[in-house]
């Protein structure tokens, strides 16, 4: 049965993730990310040894296109070889790996920003009045951005486009909507 298994994948299923990667790469707006995993029975390698899947997603245009990349570091040699060709936006988590690669231009992760703003609240010592600290800001900032992802989630790419100018770049609106004026 393992046999079978292995011949599928190398005549069947190689080629077909082959073809989704070429597709994915022709797309001009991606995801990436990579997350730690552990492989057990690995040649030449512990068992404690840390792993790497990575993550890559096409935008929204389009039906979905996931991939994933198994490989043994976390070196920036791996996304740079699987991205090659590709001409666009990557969207990623802010780690550097991702950073240099010929034709592409990194966009970075508004949920991770908001992170810091979280963790630095969480640092702070209590307030002594009700002057907003600049972490305060700049997690409200970011709660009003999903606020607007969420309401633009179901329109056309130009209608996100226009909503996103229209109710993220006026700093007035902002401003009074977070009872700042």
């Amino acid at each position: 049965m393992s046999n079978w298994i292995i011949q599928v994948s190398d005549r069947w299923l190689r080629p077909l993730y082959e073809r989704m990667r070429e597709y994915l790469l022709q797309r001009d707006i991606l995801h990436a990310d990579e997350t730690t995993l552990q492989v057990l029975k690995e040649p030449g390698r512990s068992a404690d040894s840390t792993s790497y899947m990575w993550l890559y997603r096409t935008g929204r245009d389009g039906p979905p296109i996931i991939l994933y990349d198994y490989q043994t570091t976390r070196a920036s040699k791996h996304p740079a070889r699987f991205l090659k060709g590709f001409k666009g936006y990557l969207h990623t988590d802010g780690y550097d790996g991702y950073i240099g690669m010929s034709g592409i231009i990194n966009v970075g992760c508004w949920a991770h920003a908001r992170r810091y703003f979280v963790d630095a609240l969480k640092a702070m010592p209590p307030k002594k009045d009700d002057t907003p600290t600049a972490a305060e800001e700049g997690l409200a900032f970011c709660n009003k951005l999903f606020e607007i992802e969420k309401l633009l989630h179901d329109v056309t790419p130009q209608e996100r486009y226009e909503g996103r100018l229209k109710h993220s770049l006026h700093k007035q609106s902002y401003l009074q909507e977070a009872g700042k004026t």
